[in-house]
């Protein structure tokens, strides 16, 4: 997710040396280690790396641009909440599952906000935060059993949250459509870090296959169009490919009607300002689908109130209509954090878009992005002393 082009490999160590825990590709490229301490002592902990592309060479690579973050921690570590997503209007609790979580944090009411599309979920002891996706319509919890014989009704358009556990579980659902009728059907599982690597299919009441897809768009996490070839009752599978399971096998599907809509993008991922120098120029890709036709506006959020910022509108016709660029300039410095760019439909309520960046491979794209203004330039007060001779 910092776009390193490192693929990491880490370690866990006996003080003697002895290889206690490894892990390469837990979270795609990223490793992570869960380690029950055997006894009191000294412990080494060792991370090298391969080059993220592959290439001729088989060897460890390093550089420059190979940095990396890493956690240690003996306090709680979430490794996902559940539900994955609630309604806006009306939050549930979530619980909160890992890794030593202490019983006062088991369970959040998350605080909604108009600041995008996602809440992030954190307690002030974990060593990191978890996302939570916020959705305007109805979301549905799965209800076991929910084979092929019990499938769960459920309502379009909603999203649904479960689980697939235990290893080779298959999670059905059923849901009524119309002939003609197009939805669409999106996971969302490897992309918050679950181990699924998940697959959809659809099936009409004879038992025919409608509908499937494993992998879309690079991603391991899929979406089905479906347009419905007779008036009738579905079922929709949620599987893994691999017919593995578990209680961190956790996933959500979204299933909505198209409507025009759009995106934001950005082509990086970090931005840098000097006080006083030239404006600094964001450009934004502006995404319409399905024939959306409305204005939109497009600023930034998170910004320092030595920070300044020009918004930008995106016209349905003419140049801005694909692409808006937004002006910053600074009175003074220094700042580094995170800054979100936001879209908002012109004259309306409507919920705000984040732009993201793309970081490549399975990797979900990130609305962080990080923005530094540098320390204004010293002058000096006095001249310098002259040499003497």
């Amino acid at each position: 997710h910092l776009n390193s082009p490192m693929d990491g490999i880490l370690q866990l160590l006996s003080k003697e040396g002895f290889v206690l825990a490894q892990n390469d590709d837990e979270h795609e490229r990223d490793p992570q280690i869960v380690h029950q301490v055997p006894k009191d002592g000294t412990y080494l902990l060792r991370l090298f790396a391969f080059p993220a592309k592959p290439n001729q060479r088989i060897q460890f690579s390093g550089g420059n641009d190979y940095v990396y973050r890493m956690t240690l921690t003996t306090s709680g570590f979430v490794d996902h909440v559940y539900p994955l997503v609630v309604p806006r209007r009306q939050p549930q609790p979530v619980s909160i599952r890992g890794w030593s979580i202490p019983e006062k944090a088991a369970t959040m009411l998350p605080l909604t906000t108009l600041a995008g599309e996602r809440l992030l979920v954190r307690f002030d002891t974990f060593g990191n935060t978890f996302p939570l996706r916020v959705v305007g319509h109805q979301v549905t919890l799965e209800k076991e059993p929910n084979g092929q014989e019990a499938a769960q009704a459920i309502d379009v358009p909603s999203s649904l949250c479960g689980r697939l556990d235990p290893a080779g579980d298959v999670d059905t659902y059923k849901f009524t459509a119309k002939k003609g009728a197009n939805l669409r059907f999106s996971i969302e599982a490897r992309s918050l870090g679950s181990p699924i690597d998940p697959a959809l299919r659809i099936i009409d009441s004879k038992g025919n296959e409608v509908a499937q897809s494993d992998d879309a768009d690079g991603q391991r996490d899929p979406k089905v169009d479906f347009g419905a070839p007779e008036d009738g009752e579905y079922t929709l599978e949620v599987r893994d490919v691999f017919v593995h399971g578990g209680w961190r096998y956790v996933y959500s599907v979204h299933i909505t009607k198209p409507q025009p809509r759009y995106q934001l993008a950005v082509g990086a991922d970090r931005f840098a300002l000097t006080p006083g120098k030239d404006l600094l120029e964001i450009p934004v890709s502006v995404i319409r689908q399905n024939g959306f036709s409305r204005e939109i506006d497009v600023a930034l959020v998170g910004l320092p109130a030595s920070v300044s910022v020009t918004p930008a509108r995106s016209s349905p016709r003419g140049d801005t209509a694909g692409s808006v660029k937004l002006k910053l300039s600074a009175s003074q410095g220094p700042f580094s954090g995170v800054i979100r760019i936001v879209g908002q439909e012109v004259g309306s309520r409507t919920e705000l878009k984040t732009a993201t960046f793309g970081t490549g491979g399975m990797n979900a794209p990130s609305d962080a992005i990080w923005l530094t203004v540098a320390a204004p330039e010293k002058h000096e007060t006095e001249p310098p002393a002259k040499a003497k001779d």
